[in-house]
């Protein structure tokens, strides 16, 4: 009799343990668990993470110096011209940023994030001088 006594409690020990064994996993999953990120933090992480290899060289005359993670789900690039405003030609410019850019989100798998998210796409560009020439803004749902 004593022996079933000492099957029983030893059972009951280890069925205890495991009891505490998986209420403390899913205690320390919820007290651990990483915060959801907003979209907003994340357009934030991605312009830090982008920031840290600025400046860079798009082609001879285009280099981007920095990105911008604004209110309202917006990304906005600021890019260098390597000219004078008065040599640049802002409406073809703005016309042909705006279709290369809008055809890039259509096409290429790794847009499909901001499509995904609703994210406005904001293209700043200054000149050489560092004056204001335009600014593109493409809605990803476009």
């Amino acid at each position: 009799m004593y022996e079933i006594r000492k099957k029983q409690s030893l059972l009951v020990r280890i069925g205890i343990g495991i009891f505490v064994l998986l209420l403390t996993t899913a205690l320390l999953k919820a007290l651990f668990k990483e915060p959801v990120l907003t979209v907003s933090e994340e357009l934030r992480e991605i312009s830090n993470y982008t920031n840290k290899q600025t400046p860079i060289q798009i082609d001879s005359l285009t280099e981007l110096l920095n990105t911008q993670a604004l209110l309202g789900n917006k990304l906005r690039y600021n890019i260098l011209i390597k000219n004078n405003k008065e040599n640049i030609d802002t409406a073809a410019l703005f016309n042909v940023s705006k279709l290369r850019i809008a055809n890039m989100l259509k096409t290429d798998p790794k847009a499909g994030y901001f499509r995904d998210n609703n994210i406005v796409l904001a293209y700043r560009f200054i000149d050489i001088d560092g004056n204001y020439v335009c600014e593109i803004e493409i809605p990803t749902k476009e």
